[in-house]
C-alpha cells in the first residue's frame, strides 16, 4: 500500500453513523480511509482502501490493496492488489489479484486469489488460487482449483468438496482422516498428520471441560474448608453464637432471619447504585459494596458451619459423647454443603436459603452488638 504508512490509523475519522462512498459521480483520486459504524463502498476506487466499522461492504472494485476490519465484512467485487480482512463474519466473493488473508469467526472465500491465508471458527474456501493455501479452523471446507500446495489444520472437521483439484500436495491435520470424493483430484497426494497437537478436538475439549470442572470444584471446596475452619477455630465464641441463632426449633425465627437476609441481598445493591449516582455518596457506596461482599462470604461459610452444627447436635454427639461445636464440624458441614449444591435445582435452592438465613443471622448479631450491646 503506497500511502498507508503516511496516515496512522488513530487519525481515521470515526463517528456513530454511516459512510457511503459513491453517492456522487466524482472519482476518488487517492487512497480512501474510512472508519464509521457502517461503511458501504459502491463506487470503484483507483487506489488503496483502509476501512473499519461494525458493518463494512465493499461492493465496488478496488484498484489497490484492501485492509478492512469489521463486525460483518463483505468484499464482493475484488481488488487488483492484496486483500487483508478481519471480522466476526467475513465474506470475499470477488477476485483478488495478489494475496488474500482473512480471519474471523466465520470466513467464506469464494473468489480466486494468488495465495490464501485463512483462519477462523468455520472456514469455507471455494475460490481457488494460483499459489499456496494455508487454512486454520475448527470446521474447514475446501473446494475449487488450486495450483500450489494446500495446508489445512482443522480441530474438528475437514471436508473436501466434489470436483476439487489440487495440483500440489495436500497436507492436513484433523481428528480423522479425510474422505476424498471420487471426483476430487490431488496430484501431489495427501499427507495426514493426525490431530493437531495444539488444537483440541471436540472430544478432547469435552474432556478438558470435565477435568476443569472437577478441579474448580475441588479448589472451591478446599477454599471453603479453609475459611470455615479458620473462622470456627479462631473465633469459636462468635461461631457458636451465630450457629446458636440458627439452630432453633422456632420456624418463625428462622423465617425472620431469612427475610432479613433477603432484604439485605436485594436492597443493598439498589442502595449502592443510587449512592454511586451522586458524587457525595460514591465513597459510602464503595464501602457498602465491600461490606456486602464480606457479608456474602461469611454467610456462605456459616451455611456450611450450620450444617456441621446440626450434625454435631443431632448425631455426632451420640458417637463422640460431646455437644461442643468445633472446627472439625465446620469442615464436615462445608463438604456436605458443596455436595448438596451439586444437586440440580434443589441444591441451588437449599444453598440460597441457608446463605440468606446466615446473612440474616450475621446482620442481626452485628446490629445487636452495635446498638443493643447484646451481641
Amino acid at each position: 500500500m503506497r500511502r498507508l504508512l503516511l496516515i496512522p490509523l488513530f487519525l481515521l475519522p470515526l463517528a456513530a453513523g454511516a459512510a457511503t462512498l459513491g453517492s456522487t459521480s466524482t472519482t476518488v483520486p487517492t487512497n480512501a480511509y474510512l472508519a464509521q459504524s457502517s461503511v458501504d463502498i459502491t463506487k470503484p476506487l483507483p487506489a488503496d482502501l483502509v476501512t473499519a466499522g461494525l458493518s463494512v461492504k465493499v461492493d465496488a472494485p478496488v484498484a489497490g490493496d484492501v485492509l478492512a476490519v469489521g463486525g460483518t465484512l463483505t468484499v464482493s467485487k475484488g481488488a487488483d492488489g492484496n486483500v487483508r480482512v478481519i471480522g466476526g463474519k467475513v465474506m470475499v466473493s470477488g477476485p483478488v489479484a495478489k494475496d488474500l488473508a482473512a480471519a474471523g469467526g466465520t470466513v467464506h472465500l469464494y473468489g480466486p486469489a494468488r495465495t490464501i491465508y485463512a483462519a477462523g471458527g468455520s472456514v469455507d474456501v471455494e475460490g481457488g488460487s494460483s499459489g499456496n493455501v494455508t487454512i486454520y479452523g475448527v470446521n474447514v471446507f475446501l473446494s475449487g482449483d488450486y495450483a500450489g500446495n494446500v495446508s489445512v489444520v482443522a480441530s474438528n472437521q475437514f471436508t473436501l468438496g466434489e470436483n476439487t483439484h489440487i495440483h500440489g500436495t495436500l497436507s492436513y491435520s484433523a481428528p480423522s482422516s479425510l474422505k476424498v470424493p471420487a471426483a476430487a483430484v490431488i496430484d501431489g497426494g495427501a499427507r495426514y498428520s493426525g490431530a493437531y497437537a495444539y488444537v483440541p478436538t471436540n472430544e478432547q475439549a469435552h474432556q478438558y471441560a470435565v477435568l476443569g470442572t472437577i478441579i474448580f470444584f475441588a479448589v472451591r471446596v478446599f477454599a471453603g474448608i479453609i475459611v470455615a475452619g479458620l473462622i470456627a477455630g479462631l473465633f469459636t465464641a462468635f461461631s457458636e453464637r451465630i450457629v446458636g441463632m440458627l439452630y432453633v426449633r422456632d420456624w418463625k425465627k428462622l423465617l425472620k432471619l431469612f427475610l432479613i437476609g433477603l432484604a439485605i441481598g436485594i436492597l443493598t445493591p439498589v442502595l449502592c447504585l443510587f449512592l454511586l449516582i451522586s458524587f457525595v455518596g460514591a465513597g459510602l457506596s464503595f464501602l457498602l459494596i465491600v461490606l456486602y461482599a464480606l457479608l456474602a462470604l461469611l454467610a456462605y461459610a456459616f451455611a456450611g458451619m450450620f450444617l456441621g452444627a446440626v450434625l454435631r447436635y443431632t448425631l455426632l454427639y451420640k458417637i463422640k459423647g460431646t455437644h461442643e461445636f468445633s472446627w472439625r464440624d465446620a469442615v464436615l458441614g462445608t463438604v456436605i454443603l458443596h455436595a448438596v449444591g451439586l444437586i440440580p435445582f434443589i441444591g441451588t435452592i437449599i444453598l440460597v436459603l441457608l446463605t440468606l438465613m446466615c446473612a440474616g443471622a450475621l446482620a442481626t448479631f452485628a446490629y445487636r452488638t452495635a446498638f443493643d450491646g447484646r451481641g
